[in-house]
């Protein structure tokens, strides 16, 4: 009688507590730790927000030199309108913490109703704080196709 009494109350404490469990695992909301971009995805991102003229994202890609050496004085008039097609880096490792990468972005320029397509190449200078930045960017040539 005494087994029977201590089985009554015990498997619904180990059903109630199994479900908890079960809840805890399968249901848990899972924590996203955001990865620090690599050298290819700060460099594509920079070159992405210096076309695409969106100087706020630009800012987190680069150092404040770099900044202020791309981003034109003044507001000026948008005369050109420029589509990126394709975004490639190729990178080369010198150092622990410091790289340079050449970034190929083929682009449409479309001026007053003409467009050309030309392909621009950067050389960037990067070193890694917490992020990649870039420290350094030297327009290597831009070649009409």
């Amino acid at each position: 009688m005494r087994w029977l009494t201590w089985l009554i109350f015990t498997v619904p404490l180990i059903c109630i507590i199994s479900a908890w469990v079960f809840y805890f695992c399968l249901y848990e909301e899972k924590v996203v730790v955001k990865q620090t971009p690599s050298v290819e995805e700060t460099a594509r991102s920079f070159c992405e927000a210096l076309y695409n003229k969106n100087y706020e994202v630009l800012a987190t890609y680069a150092t404040e030199q770099v900044v202020a050496s791309v981003i034109p004085p003044g507001e000026s008039k948008k005369e050109a309108n420029i589509r990126i097609r394709n975004i490639s880096v190729f990178v080369s490792k010198q150092r622990e913490g410091i790289t340079k990468s050449i970034a190929v972005v083929e682009r449409t320029i479309q001026v007053k109703g003409k467009s050309i397509d030309t392909t621009h190449y950067l050389e960037l200078s990067m070193h890694k704080e917490k992020v990649w930045l870039v420290d350094e960017v030297r327009v290597i040539a831009d070649i009409p196709n």
